[in-house]
């Protein structure tokens, strides 16, 4: 039978697995562009794709950008209770076959067919001989499909999820934040419909590391979504029986292994004839799982305290290795191969090419810490952050309905408040007329930190804090609500759902109720966003009443109107007594800033005497 050459010391030091590392995979051009040309929406692809792919999981690697990653793969501690060995054993031997986008690569498409399968059913076997028991997961509610598609296209899945047989990952380089879950076909005949459902309640209930968010969904809901996702089959999953495997090969290969960690052949052939047939298999499932470093994007029972398998990837490294890619021979090593376009390669190999020292500066550090979040939990799914994302749009089309650029997040909202809102955003409907809703991630109290240092870093503001007053002055708070009231704003702001849909506005020129702005927004933010919106959020619907004459002067839109004109008449007589003289209130009027100030007083009062409309 042939064998791969491999010597027992490669084996030995567990560089098996990817001895090379990514770093190979990116030697394939050395003729392409240095990694200082690659322009930056590139650079941040290739550190999306390390973060995706698992790299750092296998190989340690000297940027604080790669550091402290999560593992990008499920948890297999409770696997029994989640799907088969069946569906198991022909996933780990063609992941690509079922879903094309998966980030899961493949390690068997070099392998003699019964090494292969004594490997992959030893696999199998040791990941469900170690699995925690499976729960009991009673029949879900009935559930409508139809509505279950209607909601999962509308309530925010799509942002992380497809559920698409004929995508490819190539083909979505603008939309890499969508493949941030798996493609969801053939769901159907993975898991049971029990599952699925208790899975929708309570993600973490599963899978207490995992960053599915919970979507705080209705029984009815995830019955709906339950019964569409289950629709999604792959017939060839379904009843699958791995082929058998050779006890001469399963003995092989422990043998092999074991010569390879330094036992004599005497001891090896002790310990393989001391065990039955079954136990031959778990352990060489084990051992297997070491060999291919499964533990590196997987939580594995027995695995918790290995070391990363392959070894540090750094940028001399890239032009020594070759493999990961795919189509040739990956040498004599079981390296994963990922299968990555061009496109893909090129980003991985500028991005790694260029690993940036730990910064030393705040405002860097934060920017570091906030991309990794965003990351991990996909922000740029459903957000525009940084100018990039909104990955969803790609599923709901009137853009009225997308969840919020985050452009000025840091500059606009009160720490508190985010903090709150971060933690638990059942609390409040910011936007009551999305039927995205923001769900509960769990953020841990490190997590909250990080994220308002990150939105602080990406604006810095440039203006000074303005301590709120204790009671804003009756005059100013007198101006601003008749400025309030002739420009409108209410009709744009509604105070919660019921007055939003009264108004009968497309949900384009929707924006939040004003009346938990005093809670919500920083004070001195609000007169600057009315000055100037535009200089906040390029492309906001909201208008810019102040005509700019030079940085920083603003001209009223009031000035020059005569007090007793037909739309001035009555605010003026209503702002007058506040004044010396109608030449007080006229001077007044003629001010940008203290118009906008006086707009910014009066916001602040609305709700200030209770909870407001949320």
């Amino acid at each position: 039978m042939r064998r791969r050459t491999q010597s027992p010391a490669l084996i030995a030091t567990s560089l098996t697995l990817v001895a090379a590392g990514l770093a190979g995979l990116l030697s394939y051009a050395a003729e392409q562009p240095a990694a200082s040309a690659a322009p930056p929406e590139e650079n941040a692809f290739g550190r999306r794709l390390v973060a995706k792919m698992g790299c750092a999981g296998c190989h340690a690697i000297a940027d604080p950008a790669f550091e402290g990653l999560p593992k990008i793969g499920p948890d297999l501690r409770r696997i029994a209770a989640k799907t088969n060995a069946g569906w198991a054993y022909k996933w780990i031997e063609s992941p690509r076959s079922l879903r094309p986008t998966t980030w899961m690569p493949h390690f068997f498409d070099q392998e003699e067919e019964l090494e292969k399968v004594a490997e992959i059913r030893a696999m199998v076997a040791y990941l469900f001989a170690r699995s925690e028991p499976a729960e009991s997961y009673p029949d879900p509610p009935a559930g409508d499909a139809a509505k279950g598609e209607e909601r999962f296209q509308t309530r925010g899945c799509t942002a992380c999820h497809l559920r698409d047989e004929a995508a490819r990952r190539e083909d979505g380089y603008p939309e890499v934040f969508r493949y941030h879950g798996p493609n969801l076909v053939g769901l159907g005949s993975k898991v049971s419909a029990g599952w699925l459902f208790a899975w929708l309640k309570n993600p973490k209930h599963h899978a207490p590391d995992t960053k599915m968010p919970d979507l705080r969904l209705s029984d009815e809901e995830a019955a709906d979504l339950t019964a569409y996702l289950m629709t999604s089959r792959d017939a060839s999953y379904e009843g699958f029986e791995p082929p058998a495997a050779s006890a001469d090969e399963v003995r092989e290969l422990l043998l092999r292994d074991l010569q390879a960690e330094g036992m004599s052949a005497a001891d090896a052939a002790a310990r393989v004839d001391a065990l039955d047939p079954a136990e031959r298999e778990i352990f060489l499932g084990e051992l297997t799982i070491g060999r291919y470093g499964c533990y590196a994007c997987h939580h594995v029972a027995g695995f918790e305290d290995r070391p990363p398998p392959a070894s540090e990837l750094t940028p001399a490294a890239l032009a020594d290795f070759s493999g990961h890619v795919g189509g040739d021979d990956a040498g004599t090593l079981p390296q994963p191969v990922y299968h990555l376009s061009e496109r893909e390669l090129a980003a991985l190999r500028g991005r790694l090419s260029d690993l940036q020292a730990a910064p030393t500066d705040p405002r860097a550090q934060a920017l570091v810490a906030g991309r990794k979040l965003a990351t991990t939990y996909n922000c740029q799914g459903c957000h525009l952050v940084e100018g990039e994302g909104h990955a969803i749009k790609a599923t709901i089309e009137d853009v009225g309905m997308l969840p919020p650029n985050l452009k000025s997040e840091g500059a606009r909202v009160q720490d508190d408040w985010l903090t709150g809102y971060l933690r638990d955003p059942s609390t409040i409907r910011l936007r009551p007329w999305l039927t995205v809703e923001m769900p509960t991630f769990g953020f841990s109290a490190d997590e909250l930190d990080a994220l308002l240092a990150y939105f602080a870093a990406i604006e810095p503001r440039a203006y000074a804090p303005l301590p709120p007053p204790g009671s804003p002055a009756a005059k100013d708070v007198a101006v601003g609500q008749e400025v309030f009231n002739l420009f409108q704003c209410a009709r744009c702001h509604p105070a919660g759902a019921d007055a939003a849909a009264a108004l009968g506005l497309t949900a384009a020129n929707l924006a939040p109720s004003l009346e938990i702005g005093h809670r919500r927004l920083r004070y001195e933010w609000i007169q600057h966003w009315i000055l100037d919106p535009q200089a906040f959020q390029p492309g906001t619907k909201m208008p810019s009443f102040f005509i700019q004459n030079e940085p920083g002067s603003f001209q009223s839109p009031l000035a020059g109107v005569p007090l007793d004109s037909g739309m001035m008449a009555e605010p003026a007589a209503r702002m007058l007594p506040h004044f010396e003289s109608p030449e007080a209130l006229a001077a007044y009027l003629q001010d940008g800033a203290a118009v906008a100030g006086a707009m910014r007083d009066y916001i602040w009062t609305l709700g200030s005497d209770g909870d407001g409309d949320e």
